[in-house]
């Protein structure tokens, strides 16, 4: 972004003739005038130089925080990645839990079927005098 240097009081530089036919307090005026649009200049420049050093500084700035934004990103990323395989071997388990679930009730029921059957009952029945002794023969 160019700027230009701004004039100094509107004044313009005097041509060659008017130079000669000024006086040598015109001539000093002059002179103090050109010294005034040097320091001008190098102020100029100096604020020139100065936006250009904070420019940079912004511009470093900028790239750390996009490096750290990235980095985040990243983390949060692979964070959840993480949660999502975690979600998957949960609800892996999950699912070998519920079948060994459905197994066990399928035995329970099979257990309760035996074990409301007229063979089952008839056959307690019949060996109750052998249970009975033996509980007495591990007591003693």
């Amino acid at each position: 972004m160019a700027t230009e240097i701004p004039p100094v009081r509107g004044r313009s530089v005097p041509s060659e003739a008017d130079a000669e036919a000024t006086t040598d307090g015109h001539l000093r005026a002059l002179l103090l005038e050109a010294q005034l649009r040097l320091l001008e200049s190098r102020d100029f420049a100096i604020g020139a130089a100065a936006r250009v050093g904070e420019t940079q500084t912004r511009l470093v700035t900028k790239e750390i925080e996009l490096a750290n934004a990235f980095t985040s990103n990243h983390e949060q990323n692979l964070h959840i990645q993480n949660h999502i395989a975690h979600i998957a071997r949960l609800e892996e388990a999950l699912n070998g839990v519920t079948h060994r679930v459905h197994e066990l009730t399928v035995r329970s029921r099979q257990l309760d079927d035996v074990y409301a059957s007229a063979t089952w009952r008839i056959g307690r029945i019949v060996l109750l005098p052998i249970r009975i002794l033996r509980r007495v023969l591990h007591r003693s």
